[in-house]
């Protein structure tokens, strides 16, 4: 260039150039810049009125009513340019052709009306009462409000007979049941179809729009919830032992999910309301100090979470929906069957289960996905623990999920590579496929015999290329046994404090995610590490990180 100059004109810096005609013949750079600048605008108020009144000697009355406004805005712009002329000056006045540009504006509203109510009498029994009304912009402008409701009742009969607390080291017992029905709006633009400006679409430099390929729902409904509860509160010792029970059952009706379409249709996915999903099961915790002095304590807590997820109903005339994941490892929903399940490439198996081997003694695929299980554990187990002498204390906790299964596809890629101990069996030469039959009979007469002599066709590439079709190979038992936290604090004196101007200080050193106990069959990934946060659960990509261990020091300073 023949000519650079900077400038400054009303207070901001510009580069001017001049690129005289022997430059202009040089072949770009080749690099490339992209800048993008995003506002987000979050309004959230809230006009609260509380009330606290004795209505007489043995009555009062404690309710709240209240009024909310969310308002949220965002707008994105984004600016490229490729074929860069000046190396390492990222500027995209230097590109060479068509600037690339996007912009995106995204608006949401929702004003809420609330209220709560509980009735008390002489402290020991209490009813409470709840409604609240919804009025969203991202539902049809004809049925944009929706309204929910709950009650519930509380008794303590410690309270109501003190006399129960004189017997067997009882000193608090408290029974409530409640009822509560909650909804929710779709998520932004999901009733309504959204359009974009591609590069080059249709073609050329001619601008066209293209809609998105989620199909939109404009009789879209908000998605409610259910639920029943019972439970118990139990005190003892003078609450050095407690425990708690509580029963559930939910349902979940019109959930708003996308499910995967033919790509026939020009999408991918529709936005829809699914039918109904329950739920229940029991929640079970126990607390307790074992040993407490005046320097010393140690506290112990465990909990226990059994649950059954049921499809009850779909869509009408449906039986089963995809909701993400592969078209070779989909997540679906079916009905009657626990919610959600992996469904997969599969192998023919005979009645045994054993895997159906050909003539040339490689295992024979399925024409149809099949079922390996569902990606949600039956239940989960927690322990807490507290260790205290004078000013340090020392806390760890851990947890135990099973019962679920999960697809790692990072096993898959790396056996494809042939980099897995796995795909070194028989030293890569032929050999018998495990725990398999063939079929001595007839294809309408089959007998099956246990295969001890049908060598596969080969152990190299081409093998293990058919073996990974077949992706019920990489499901494994998700159970894990996690050392999730471990803390040591130190609680500075008070008249240590005093001297300083501080209310409170503490020190402390921890470490999460330290260890991790996995089946035998899962040696290369962390069964939480899934590819959505969404309904596909249960699913591993090749690109997710590995599980990382985190190390930290807190400081808490009271003034």
């Amino acid at each position: 260039y023949s000519a650079q100059e900077a400038r400054r004109e009303n207070g901001a810096l510009t580069y001017a150039f001049e690129l005289d005609e022997t430059y202009s013949r040089i072949d770009p750079y080749g690099a490339n810049v992209r800048d993008e600048m995003e506002n987000v605008t979050r309004f959230n108020s809230d006009f609260i009125l509380g009330i606290d009144k004795n209505l007489s000697e043995d009555f009062n009355l404690k309710a709240t009513l209240g009024q909310n406004i969310r308002i949220q805005d965002e707008k994105r712009i984004k600016i490229g340019g490729d074929n860069l002329i000046i190396p390492d000056f990222y500027n995209i006045s230097t590109r060479t052709g068509v600037p690339t540009a996007e912009e995106r504006t995204r608006h949401y509203r929702r004003v809420s009306f609330y209220g709560e109510a509980t009735i008390g009498f002489k402290d020991f029994v209490f009813l409470t009462g709840t409604g609240r009304n919804d009025i969203s912009s991202t539902l049809p402008k004809d049925a944009n409000s929706f309204w929910y409701y709950g009650g519930g009742i509380s008794f303590v009969p410690t309270s109501a007979f003190p006399s129960l607390m004189s017997s067997n080291g009882l000193n608090y017992w408290k029974i409530s049941a409640s009822y509560a029905k909650t909804g929710n709006d779709p998520g932004l633009y999901q009733t309504q179809a959204s359009f974009t400006a591609p590069d080059n679409f249709p073609y050329g430099t001619t601008v066209g729009l293209s809609q998105s390929n989620r199909v939109a729902s404009p009789t879209l409904n908000p998605e409610f919830t259910t639920s029943l509860e019972v439970g118990m509160e139990l005190s003892f010792f003078n609450s050095r032992l407690k425990a708690e029970l509580a029963a559930f059952k939910s349902n979940s009706i019109d959930q708003i999910i996308p499910v995967n379409v033919s790509y026939a249709s020009g999408a991918t996915s529709a936005i829809v309301n699914v039918g109904e999903i329950e739920n229940k099961g029991l929640e079970v915790g126990l607390n307790g100090t074992i040993l407490k002095s005046e320097d010393f304590s140690w506290n112990v807590g465990v909990n226990w979470a059994p649950i059954k997820t049921e499809v009850l109903s779909l869509t009408d005339g449906v039986d089963e929906l995809d909701l993400g994941g592969y078209s070779n490892a989909q997540i679906i929903a079916k009905v009657g069957q626990p919610y959600p399940q992996i469904k997969t490439t599969a192998y023919q198996r005979d009645p045994q289960g054993r895997v159906i081997v050909g003539a040339n003694g490689n295992p024979l695929q399925d024409s149809k996905n099949q079922i390996q299980g569902k990606t949600t554990p039956d239940y989960t187990m927690g322990l807490n623990t507290m260790l205290r002498f004078k000013n340090w204390s020392l806390y760890a906790v851990a947890d135990y999920r099973t019962g679920h299964v999960f697809f790692n596809d990072i096993v898959n890629a790396l056996e494809f590579a042939g980099l897995t101990k796995h795909s070194a069996t028989a030293g890569r030469q032929p050999f018998v496929f495990p725990n398999s039959s063939y079929n001595t009979g007839t294809a309408e007469n089959p007998v099956y015999v246990a295969n001890d002599n049908r060598l596969t066709t080969g152990g190299g590439n081409a093998f293990w290329d058919a073996y990974g079709d077949v992706k019920e190979n990489y499901v494994t038992d998700a159970t894990t046994l996690k050392l999730r936290e471990v803390s040591l604090k130190y609680t500075f004196n008070s008249n240590v404090l005093d001297q300083m101007g501080i209310d409170a200080l503490e020190v402390s050193l921890f470490g999460r995610n330290l260890v991790t106990w996995r089946p035998k069959d899962n040696v290369y990934t962390d069964p939480e590490f899934n590819f959505t946060t969404g309904n596909a659960v249960g699913v591993g990509t090749q690109s997710q990180t590995a599980p990382t261990r985190q190390f930290g020091m807190s400081l808490n300073l009271t003034f």
